[in-house]
């Protein structure tokens, strides 16, 4: 299965679920930013990118 597509289910998951936060433009934001964060730590081609988006990537999942 393809990437986009698990975050598509889940974040489609996240909505009919209701998430359990007072903000859901704020979880909407976190989510899409952590889906390009993981796209671009996979398709990094150098190990400076592939920090850069990793790091990235935990910001908004610790949120989350």
């Amino acid at each position: 299965m393809r990437p986009t597509r698990v975050w598509f289910l889940t974040v489609l998951s996240g909505y009919i679920g209701e998430p359990d936060t007072a903000r859901p433009g704020l979880y909407a934001l976190l989510m899409g930013i952590a889906q390009t964060a993981v796209l671009g730590a996979f398709m990094a081609q150098d190990l400076a990118l592939f920090v850069i988006f990793f790091d990235l990537m935990l910001v908004p999942f610790y949120f989350l």
